[in-house]
Protein backbone atom coordinates (compact mmCIF):
# COMPACT_ATOMS: atom_id res chain seq x y z
CA UNK A 1 0.00 0.00 0.00
CA UNK A 2 2.43 2.73 1.27
CA UNK A 3 4.67 1.47 -2.17
CA UNK A 4 1.73 1.89 -4.51
CA UNK A 5 0.92 5.63 -2.97
CA UNK A 6 4.20 6.82 -3.05
CA UNK A 7 4.92 5.25 -6.88
CA UNK A 8 0.95 7.33 -8.08
CA UNK A 9 2.13 10.93 -6.32
CA UNK A 10 3.99 12.23 -9.35
CA UNK A 11 1.68 11.52 -11.79
CA UNK A 12 -1.13 12.53 -8.86
CA UNK A 13 0.03 15.35 -6.24
CA UNK A 14 -3.38 14.71 -4.88
CA UNK A 15 -2.40 11.85 -3.31
CA UNK A 16 -0.51 13.80 -1.22
CA UNK A 17 -3.23 14.67 1.52
CA UNK A 18 -3.98 10.43 1.61
CA UNK A 19 -0.07 10.42 2.57
CA UNK A 20 -0.08 12.78 5.68
CA UNK A 21 -2.97 10.66 6.63
CA UNK A 22 -0.88 7.45 6.43
CA UNK A 23 1.96 9.19 7.75
CA UNK A 24 -0.19 10.42 10.89
CA UNK A 25 -1.44 6.41 11.57
CA UNK A 26 2.31 5.32 10.97
CA UNK A 27 2.87 7.69 13.84
CA UNK A 28 0.22 7.09 15.93
CA UNK A 29 1.42 2.94 15.99
CA UNK A 30 4.92 4.30 16.48
CA UNK A 31 4.21 4.56 20.06
CA UNK A 32 2.86 1.70 20.36
CA UNK A 33 5.52 -0.18 18.93
CA UNK A 34 7.69 1.32 20.55
CA UNK A 35 5.70 0.38 24.20
CA UNK A 36 6.01 -2.95 22.87
CA UNK A 37 9.19 -2.94 22.28
CA UNK A 38 10.67 -1.92 25.36
CA UNK A 39 8.46 -4.53 27.50
CA UNK A 40 9.72 -7.24 25.31
CA UNK A 41 13.68 -5.97 26.00
CA UNK A 42 12.77 -6.19 29.45
CA UNK A 43 11.67 -9.30 29.37
CA UNK A 44 15.17 -10.32 27.84
CA UNK A 45 16.98 -8.63 29.86
CA UNK A 46 14.77 -10.32 33.43
CA UNK A 47 15.25 -14.06 31.79
CA UNK A 48 19.16 -13.22 31.22
CA UNK A 49 18.88 -12.28 34.88
CA UNK A 50 17.50 -15.39 36.23
CA UNK A 51 19.85 -17.47 34.39
CA UNK A 52 23.29 -15.71 35.52
CA UNK A 53 22.15 -14.86 38.98
CA UNK A 54 19.60 -17.82 39.83
CA UNK A 55 16.81 -17.16 42.79
CA UNK A 56 18.11 -18.66 46.09
CA UNK A 57 15.70 -21.54 47.56
CA UNK A 58 13.56 -20.21 50.36
CA UNK A 59 14.80 -22.81 53.04
CA UNK A 60 18.31 -22.07 52.15
CA UNK A 61 19.24 -22.02 56.12
CA UNK A 62 18.82 -24.49 58.89
CA UNK A 63 19.35 -24.59 62.46
CA UNK A 64 22.43 -26.31 61.98
CA UNK A 65 24.48 -23.59 60.31
CA UNK A 66 27.02 -21.99 61.92
CA UNK A 67 26.03 -18.75 60.23
CA UNK A 68 22.28 -18.67 59.33
CA UNK A 69 21.43 -18.95 55.58
CA UNK A 70 25.94 -18.75 54.95
CA UNK A 71 27.50 -16.64 52.78
CA UNK A 72 28.18 -15.48 48.99
CA UNK A 73 32.13 -14.24 49.02
CA UNK A 74 35.22 -13.73 51.08
CA UNK A 75 34.21 -10.79 52.07
CA UNK A 76 30.63 -11.62 53.26
CA UNK A 77 31.96 -14.06 55.69
CA UNK A 78 34.97 -11.72 57.02
CA UNK A 79 32.08 -9.31 57.35
CA UNK A 80 30.14 -11.70 59.65
CA UNK A 81 33.52 -13.01 61.39
CA UNK A 82 34.05 -9.29 62.56
CA UNK A 83 30.64 -8.87 63.60
CA UNK A 84 30.95 -12.26 65.52
CA UNK A 85 27.46 -13.31 64.52
CA UNK A 86 25.96 -16.26 66.12
CA UNK A 87 29.41 -16.85 68.07
CA UNK A 88 31.59 -17.55 64.59
CA UNK A 89 34.65 -15.13 65.02
CA UNK A 90 35.11 -17.13 68.28
CA UNK A 91 34.26 -20.71 66.76
CA UNK A 92 36.80 -20.01 64.16
CA UNK A 93 39.43 -18.61 66.48
CA UNK A 94 39.18 -21.89 68.35
CA UNK A 95 41.02 -23.05 64.86
CA UNK A 96 43.85 -20.37 64.74
CA UNK A 97 41.16 -18.79 62.01
CA UNK A 98 41.41 -14.78 62.12
CA UNK A 99 39.17 -12.70 59.91
CA UNK A 100 41.84 -11.82 58.09
CA UNK A 101 42.29 -14.86 56.53
CA UNK A 102 39.04 -15.37 55.92
CA UNK A 103 38.88 -11.92 54.16
CA UNK A 104 41.65 -13.57 51.66
CA UNK A 105 40.74 -16.75 51.65
CA UNK A 106 40.44 -18.48 47.66
CA UNK A 107 37.07 -19.91 46.80
CA UNK A 108 37.39 -23.93 45.81
CA UNK A 109 34.48 -26.76 44.53
CA UNK A 110 34.76 -29.32 47.52
CA UNK A 111 33.86 -32.71 47.12
CA UNK A 112 32.42 -34.49 49.96
CA UNK A 113 34.30 -37.94 49.30
CA UNK A 114 37.82 -35.67 48.93
CA UNK A 115 40.82 -36.50 51.14
CA UNK A 116 39.78 -40.46 51.29
CA UNK A 117 36.50 -39.63 52.39
CA UNK A 118 38.24 -37.51 56.05
CA UNK A 119 36.17 -34.42 55.42
CA UNK A 120 34.82 -33.36 58.68
CA UNK A 121 32.06 -30.63 58.86
CA UNK A 122 30.99 -28.97 62.01
CA UNK A 123 27.55 -28.01 63.23
CA UNK A 124 25.37 -26.76 65.74
CA UNK A 125 22.62 -29.54 66.07
CA UNK A 126 23.51 -33.34 67.03
CA UNK A 127 22.91 -35.63 64.35
CA UNK A 128 23.12 -39.96 65.63
CA UNK A 129 22.11 -41.12 62.45
CA UNK A 130 25.17 -39.58 60.24
CA UNK A 131 28.30 -41.63 60.87
CA UNK A 132 31.13 -39.82 63.32
CA UNK A 133 28.59 -37.78 64.86
CA UNK A 134 30.88 -36.13 68.25
CA UNK A 135 30.14 -33.27 70.58
CA UNK A 136 33.06 -30.46 70.37
CA UNK A 137 33.00 -28.21 73.48
CA UNK A 138 34.36 -24.38 72.54
CA UNK A 139 34.32 -21.97 75.42
CA UNK A 140 31.66 -23.98 76.84
CA UNK A 141 28.91 -24.47 74.22
CA UNK A 142 28.56 -27.95 72.84
CA UNK A 143 28.60 -27.93 68.77
CA UNK A 144 29.06 -31.57 66.62
CA UNK A 145 31.37 -33.27 64.45
CA UNK A 146 30.42 -35.86 61.62
CA UNK A 147 31.99 -36.89 57.90
CA UNK A 148 30.86 -34.05 55.68
CA UNK A 149 30.22 -37.25 53.40
CA UNK A 150 27.30 -38.48 55.58
CA UNK A 151 25.33 -35.30 54.56
CA UNK A 152 25.14 -37.35 51.15
CA UNK A 153 21.46 -38.51 49.87
CA UNK A 154 20.54 -40.00 46.11
CA UNK A 155 22.86 -40.00 43.89
CA UNK A 156 25.87 -38.49 45.80
CA UNK A 157 25.94 -41.15 47.94
CA UNK A 158 27.89 -43.01 45.49
CA UNK A 159 29.24 -39.67 43.48
CA UNK A 160 29.95 -37.21 46.28
CA UNK A 161 28.30 -33.92 46.91
CA UNK A 162 29.74 -30.83 46.10
CA UNK A 163 30.45 -27.56 47.87
CA UNK A 164 31.40 -24.05 46.93
CA UNK A 165 33.89 -23.08 50.15
CA UNK A 166 36.84 -21.20 51.24
CA UNK A 167 39.62 -22.72 51.80
CA UNK A 168 42.22 -21.54 54.86
CA UNK A 169 45.79 -23.26 56.05
CA UNK A 170 46.53 -22.82 59.79
CA UNK A 171 50.19 -24.32 59.69
CA UNK A 172 49.63 -27.65 58.18
CA UNK A 173 46.30 -28.16 58.55
CA UNK A 174 43.53 -26.75 56.40
CA UNK A 175 40.50 -25.92 56.89
CA UNK A 176 37.24 -25.01 54.35
CA UNK A 177 33.90 -22.63 55.21
CA UNK A 178 31.10 -23.60 53.65
CA UNK A 179 29.41 -20.88 51.10
CA UNK A 180 25.94 -22.80 52.09
CA UNK A 181 25.98 -22.42 56.14
CA UNK A 182 29.55 -21.29 56.90
CA UNK A 183 29.93 -24.30 58.63
CA UNK A 184 33.77 -25.66 59.39
CA UNK A 185 34.95 -28.52 57.58
CA UNK A 186 38.63 -29.95 58.26
CA UNK A 187 40.76 -32.65 56.72
CA UNK A 188 40.21 -35.11 59.70
CA UNK A 189 38.94 -33.86 63.36
CA UNK A 190 39.63 -30.22 63.89
CA UNK A 191 42.32 -29.34 66.01
CA UNK A 192 42.06 -26.28 68.43
CA UNK A 193 44.61 -24.10 69.13
CA UNK A 194 46.35 -24.43 72.47
CA UNK A 195 47.58 -21.30 73.97
CA UNK A 196 50.31 -22.24 76.28
CA UNK A 197 50.65 -20.88 79.98
CA UNK A 198 52.60 -17.78 80.41
CA UNK A 199 56.25 -17.86 81.08
CA UNK A 200 56.65 -17.87 84.85
CA UNK A 201 59.43 -15.07 86.09
CA UNK A 202 58.05 -14.99 89.50
CA UNK A 203 58.23 -17.33 92.75
CA UNK A 204 54.66 -18.68 93.78
CA UNK A 205 52.97 -17.38 96.83
CA UNK A 206 53.88 -18.40 99.96
CA UNK A 207 57.64 -18.94 98.52
CA UNK A 208 60.82 -16.81 99.03
CA UNK A 209 63.39 -15.91 96.94
CA UNK A 210 64.60 -14.97 93.33
CA UNK A 211 63.10 -17.39 90.48
CA UNK A 212 64.04 -19.96 89.66
CA UNK A 213 65.34 -20.13 93.49
CA UNK A 214 62.27 -20.37 95.44
CA UNK A 215 62.57 -21.52 99.08
CA UNK A 216 59.06 -22.62 100.85
CA UNK A 217 57.85 -20.58 103.98
CA UNK A 218 54.37 -21.20 104.67
CA UNK A 219 52.69 -24.52 105.17
CA UNK A 220 50.37 -25.28 101.99
CA UNK A 221 46.28 -25.09 101.93
CA UNK A 222 44.68 -27.48 104.00
CA UNK A 223 47.49 -27.88 106.54
CA UNK A 224 48.14 -26.22 110.09
CA UNK A 225 51.32 -25.74 111.94
CA UNK A 226 54.47 -23.57 110.80
CA UNK A 227 56.87 -24.75 107.86
CA UNK A 228 58.17 -27.23 108.22
CA UNK A 229 56.00 -28.27 110.49
CA UNK A 230 53.16 -28.91 108.72
CA UNK A 231 49.99 -30.87 109.70
CA UNK A 232 47.18 -32.10 107.31
CA UNK A 233 43.33 -31.53 108.85
CA UNK A 234 41.54 -31.60 105.70
CA UNK A 235 40.96 -34.64 102.88
CA UNK A 236 42.38 -33.77 100.02
CA UNK A 237 40.49 -31.94 96.75
CA UNK A 238 38.48 -34.51 94.93
CA UNK A 239 38.07 -37.33 97.93
CA UNK A 240 35.24 -36.66 100.58
CA UNK A 241 34.74 -37.86 104.57
CA UNK A 242 36.87 -35.94 107.63
CA UNK A 243 40.58 -36.52 108.11
CA UNK A 244 41.98 -38.45 108.16
CA UNK A 245 38.74 -40.97 107.03
CA UNK A 246 39.17 -39.47 103.50
CA UNK A 247 37.08 -41.57 100.78
CA UNK A 248 38.14 -40.94 97.06
CA UNK A 249 34.93 -41.30 94.80
CA UNK A 250 35.15 -44.57 92.43
CA UNK A 251 34.88 -43.51 88.65
CA UNK A 252 31.52 -43.61 86.83
CA UNK A 253 30.87 -46.30 84.95
CA UNK A 254 29.46 -44.59 82.17
CA UNK A 255 31.84 -41.60 81.65
CA UNK A 256 30.09 -38.94 79.19
CA UNK A 257 33.16 -36.69 79.14
CA UNK A 258 36.30 -35.95 80.87
CA UNK A 259 35.64 -32.17 80.22
CA UNK A 260 32.57 -32.48 81.34
CA UNK A 261 31.08 -31.07 85.07
CA UNK A 262 28.29 -33.68 85.20
CA UNK A 263 30.30 -37.13 84.30
CA UNK A 264 28.39 -38.98 86.24
CA UNK A 265 25.25 -38.10 85.13
CA UNK A 266 23.56 -40.77 82.65
CA UNK A 267 20.89 -39.14 80.01
CA UNK A 268 18.32 -41.31 78.74
CA UNK A 269 15.41 -40.11 76.51
CA UNK A 270 11.68 -42.16 75.59
CA UNK A 271 8.89 -40.82 72.99
CA UNK A 272 5.72 -42.68 73.52
CA UNK A 273 2.68 -41.75 70.85
CA UNK A 274 -0.57 -41.12 73.24
CA UNK A 275 -2.88 -40.93 70.32
CA UNK A 276 -2.31 -44.22 69.58
CA UNK A 277 -2.68 -46.34 72.91
CA UNK A 278 0.78 -45.37 74.19
CA UNK A 279 2.37 -47.32 72.59
CA UNK A 280 6.57 -46.68 71.65
CA UNK A 281 6.85 -44.20 69.42
CA UNK A 282 10.54 -44.46 68.46
CA UNK A 283 11.32 -45.98 64.91
CA UNK A 284 7.71 -45.58 64.17
CA UNK A 285 5.40 -43.10 61.32
CA UNK A 286 3.43 -41.24 63.24
CA UNK A 287 0.12 -39.29 61.84
CA UNK A 288 -0.75 -35.24 61.71
CA UNK A 289 -2.74 -34.59 64.85
CA UNK A 290 -1.05 -37.30 66.55
CA UNK A 291 0.84 -36.21 70.41
CA UNK A 292 3.95 -37.79 71.14
CA UNK A 293 4.77 -37.24 74.53
CA UNK A 294 9.31 -37.05 75.21
CA UNK A 295 10.39 -38.40 78.90
CA UNK A 296 13.57 -37.18 79.65
CA UNK A 297 15.69 -39.17 82.46
CA UNK A 298 19.14 -37.96 84.08
CA UNK A 299 20.67 -40.37 86.42
CA UNK A 300 23.64 -39.77 88.81
CA UNK A 301 25.43 -43.00 89.14
CA UNK A 302 28.74 -41.24 90.98
CA UNK A 303 29.08 -40.69 94.53
CA UNK A 304 28.78 -37.31 95.28
CA UNK A 305 25.78 -34.36 94.75
CA UNK A 306 25.24 -33.17 91.01
CA UNK A 307 24.51 -29.53 92.09
CA UNK A 308 22.50 -26.99 89.61
CA UNK A 309 22.02 -29.56 86.93
CA UNK A 310 19.75 -27.86 84.14
CA UNK A 311 17.58 -30.13 81.63
CA UNK A 312 17.85 -29.21 78.12
CA UNK A 313 17.29 -30.12 74.98
CA UNK A 314 17.51 -28.83 71.14
CA UNK A 315 13.79 -29.84 68.83
CA UNK A 316 14.60 -27.88 65.77
CA UNK A 317 14.17 -31.05 63.97
CA UNK A 318 11.07 -31.92 66.21
CA UNK A 319 9.58 -28.57 66.04
CA UNK A 320 9.70 -28.60 62.01
CA UNK A 321 6.59 -30.61 61.67
CA UNK A 322 5.06 -29.97 65.34
CA UNK A 323 4.09 -27.86 68.07
CA UNK A 324 4.57 -27.79 71.83
CA UNK A 325 1.48 -28.71 73.49
CA UNK A 326 2.99 -29.33 77.29
CA UNK A 327 5.78 -29.12 79.27
CA UNK A 328 6.05 -30.42 82.93
CA UNK A 329 7.45 -28.59 85.68
CA UNK A 330 7.77 -24.83 84.81
CA UNK A 331 10.46 -25.70 81.75
CA UNK A 332 10.39 -23.11 79.16
CA UNK A 333 11.05 -22.85 74.88
CA UNK A 334 13.39 -20.40 73.91
CA UNK A 335 11.90 -20.11 70.30
CA UNK A 336 15.20 -17.79 69.13
CA UNK A 337 16.84 -21.46 69.39
CA UNK A 338 14.20 -23.93 69.82
CA UNK A 339 15.54 -25.33 72.78
CA UNK A 340 13.63 -26.39 75.78
CA UNK A 341 15.09 -26.16 79.48
CA UNK A 342 14.34 -26.62 83.32
CA UNK A 343 14.95 -24.91 86.36
CA UNK A 344 18.71 -25.94 87.77
CA UNK A 345 17.87 -28.81 90.40
CA UNK A 346 20.40 -31.06 92.33
CA UNK A 347 20.48 -34.80 91.54
CA UNK A 348 21.79 -37.52 94.80
CA UNK A 349 23.88 -39.97 94.01
CA UNK A 350 21.69 -42.34 92.87
CA UNK A 351 19.04 -40.17 92.15
CA UNK A 352 17.06 -40.82 88.79
CA UNK A 353 15.47 -36.76 87.37
CA UNK A 354 12.45 -36.77 84.92
CA UNK A 355 11.16 -34.63 82.76
CA UNK A 356 8.45 -34.66 80.54
CA UNK A 357 7.27 -32.37 77.14
CA UNK A 358 4.67 -33.38 74.90
CA UNK A 359 4.22 -32.15 71.01
CA UNK A 360 0.78 -32.12 68.91
CA UNK A 361 1.95 -33.19 65.07
CA UNK A 362 1.05 -30.38 62.21
CA UNK A 363 -2.15 -31.17 60.85
CA UNK A 364 -1.96 -30.96 57.62
CA UNK A 365 2.33 -32.17 57.60
CA UNK A 366 4.48 -29.45 55.70
CA UNK A 367 5.60 -30.59 52.78
CA UNK A 368 8.29 -28.08 52.56
CA UNK A 369 11.64 -28.95 50.17
CA UNK A 370 14.82 -29.89 52.36
CA UNK A 371 16.87 -26.97 53.32
CA UNK A 372 20.09 -26.96 50.35
CA UNK A 373 22.69 -26.56 53.28
CA UNK A 374 21.40 -29.43 55.46
CA UNK A 375 19.31 -31.97 53.87
CA UNK A 376 18.09 -33.74 57.07
CA UNK A 377 16.20 -30.29 57.71
CA UNK A 378 12.39 -30.86 56.39
CA UNK A 379 12.94 -34.04 55.63
CA UNK A 380 10.01 -35.69 57.07
CA UNK A 381 11.70 -37.19 60.01
CA UNK A 382 11.29 -35.83 63.92
CA UNK A 383 14.94 -36.69 65.16
CA UNK A 384 16.74 -35.49 68.56
CA UNK A 385 19.33 -36.50 70.83
CA UNK A 386 19.42 -36.78 74.73
CA UNK A 387 21.66 -39.53 75.58
CA UNK A 388 20.45 -41.51 73.31
CA UNK A 389 18.38 -41.04 69.87
CA UNK A 390 14.96 -40.89 69.22
CA UNK A 391 13.66 -40.73 65.27
CA UNK A 392 10.31 -40.73 64.52
CA UNK A 393 9.08 -40.84 60.94
CA UNK A 394 6.07 -39.24 59.02
CA UNK A 395 3.86 -39.77 56.13
CA UNK A 396 4.57 -37.93 52.58
CA UNK A 397 1.44 -36.78 50.67
CA UNK A 398 0.32 -39.13 48.54
CA UNK A 399 2.48 -38.71 44.94
CA UNK A 400 -0.40 -38.30 41.99
CA UNK A 401 -0.32 -41.11 39.23
CA UNK A 402 0.37 -40.13 36.36
CA UNK A 403 -2.12 -40.94 33.65
CA UNK A 404 -1.30 -42.80 30.78
CA UNK A 405 -2.04 -41.51 27.04
CA UNK A 406 -2.74 -43.22 23.98
CA UNK A 407 0.36 -42.02 21.81
CA UNK A 408 2.86 -40.54 24.53
CA UNK A 409 5.37 -38.14 22.86
CA UNK A 410 8.35 -37.04 25.06
CA UNK A 411 8.84 -33.32 25.92
CA UNK A 412 10.79 -31.58 24.39
CA UNK A 413 14.51 -30.94 26.27
CA UNK A 414 14.74 -27.41 26.75
CA UNK A 415 16.67 -25.21 29.20
CA UNK A 416 17.64 -21.62 29.51
CA UNK A 417 19.56 -21.89 26.49
CA UNK A 418 17.08 -22.37 24.49
CA UNK A 419 14.69 -19.58 26.88
CA UNK A 420 17.66 -17.09 25.43
CA UNK A 421 17.11 -18.37 22.03
CA UNK A 422 13.38 -17.53 21.92
CA UNK A 423 13.86 -13.96 23.42
CA UNK A 424 16.12 -13.13 21.03
CA UNK A 425 14.00 -14.34 18.69
CA UNK A 426 11.46 -11.96 20.20
CA UNK A 427 13.45 -8.94 19.97
CA UNK A 428 14.98 -9.12 16.52
CA UNK A 429 11.28 -9.28 15.68
CA UNK A 430 9.83 -6.34 17.80
CA UNK A 431 13.02 -4.28 16.80
CA UNK A 432 12.77 -4.71 12.90
CA UNK A 433 9.19 -3.80 13.04
CA UNK A 434 9.50 -1.19 15.33
CA UNK A 435 12.86 0.63 13.27
CA UNK A 436 10.68 -0.34 10.46
CA UNK A 437 8.19 1.90 10.95
CA UNK A 438 10.27 5.02 12.14
CA UNK A 439 11.92 4.74 8.44
CA UNK A 440 8.56 4.89 7.02
CA UNK A 441 7.80 7.79 9.08
CA UNK A 442 10.58 9.96 7.82
CA UNK A 443 10.87 8.91 4.24
CA UNK A 444 6.62 9.98 4.58
CA UNK A 445 8.12 13.17 5.88
CA UNK A 446 10.49 13.68 3.28
CA UNK A 447 7.98 13.20 0.42
CA UNK A 448 5.32 15.45 1.69
CA UNK A 449 8.32 18.51 1.95
CA UNK A 450 9.32 17.63 -1.88
CA UNK A 451 5.90 17.84 -3.09
CA UNK A 452 4.00 20.46 -1.41
CA UNK A 453 7.36 22.87 -0.40
CA UNK A 454 6.21 22.67 3.26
Amino acid sequence: MFEKLISNIPYNPSLVENLVFYTKRIKSEKSIRKIGFIFIVLGFLIQFLIIYSPPTPTLADSPNDLVNGGFNSATSAAADCNSNVGGYQVILANYGINCSMVANAPTVNLNSDSYDKQLWSMGRLSYPSIQGNEPININGTTFYIRYLWGWDTGANVTTGSYYHALEINVGSKTYFLLYACGNLVSIGPPVAIVTPPPTTTQCPSGTTGTYPNCNTTQCPSGTTGTYPNCNTTQCPSGTTGTYPNCITPAPCESQISTENPYACLVNTKSAINLTEDNIDANNTTAQAGDIIQYTLSAKNVGNQMVANYVFSDNLSYVLDYSTINNISNNGQLNSQNNTISWPAINIDPGQTHKETFSVKIDNPIPQTPASTSDPNYYNLTMENTFGNNILIKLPASPQKIIENVTAPTALPNTGPGTDIFISSIFVIIAGFFFYRNRLLVKESEIIIKETTGI
